[in-house]
This record gives structure tokens, C-alpha cells and sequence, in this order.
């Protein structure tokens, strides 16, 4: 009842990879759903920027707990 159909939803999730710190999961990025999907430059571009991601949770979670 989201809107989304069922293919959105696969298509999203198998793009996704977690977040570590660590060695512990933090948290989860994914892509999808973009029209012809993604080369393989796309997918590197992509997995490299996944630890600054998990790094600026990790900064924007530290910052919000002293709130």
C-alpha cells in the first residue's frame, strides 16, 4: 500500500551493503531503482564512499547523544 510494487522493492535490496565500524554493522546504504541499473564504476564509486557514510553516522549519532 506504499506505492512501491514488489520489483522496486528487490531492486533496492540488491544494491544494498552495510555500514561497519569497527567490524560491527552500524547501519545499511543502498541504491535502486535508477532506469538501466548500474555499471560497475557506479558500484565501485559506490562502495567507496560507504565508510565516510558510516563515519559521518557514527559522527552525526555521537553528536545527537550528548543532546
Amino acid at each position: 500500500a506504499s506505492g512501491l510494487l514488489q520489483d522496486d522493492l528487490l531492486a533496492f535490496t540488491q544494491r544494498g551493503r552495510p555500514l561497519t565500524v569497527g567490524g560491527q554493522v552500524i547501519g545499511m546504504v543502498g541504491l535502486g531503482n535508477r532506469p538501466g541499473g548500474y555499471t560497475a564504476e557506479e558500484q565501485e564509486c559506490a562502495e567507496a564512499l560507504a565508510p565516510a557514510i558510516a563515519q559521518a553516522l557514527v559522527s552525526w549519532r555521537a553528536q545527537h547523544a550528548l543532546r
